[in-house]
């Protein structure tokens, strides 16, 4: 799903200047499936007084490793159930 990474650096060399980019926040717009969300559980506290707590995200988070190829999945997918959608702009 992820982008050819030689297809890139071919890319690159086409033109005199190359632009690359990071969606930070893309991640954030994807929701974990109800399933999955165990997986980012952490624990919190404020100050070592107060008792800990267990979160979890609802969202992909930005530094795991599934966060890009879900994130594109999600884009790629979002692309092709709005096709006919898009097609009329």
């Amino acid at each position: 799903m992820l982008n050819n990474l030689v297809g890139i650096f071919m890319r690159f060399q086409e033109e005199k200047v190359a632009l690359s980019g990071y969606i930070e926040a893309m991640f954030n717009q994807v929701a974990v499936p109800e399933a999955d969300q165990a997986a980012l559980r952490f624990l919190w506290r404020q100050s070592p007084e107060t008792p800990i707590k267990a979160y979890q995200y609802l969202r992909h988070i930005f530094g795991a490793k599934c966060a890009p190829t879900c994130s594109n999945y999600a884009l790629l997918r979002s692309a092709e159930d709005n096709k006919s959608f898009l097609s009329l702009l």
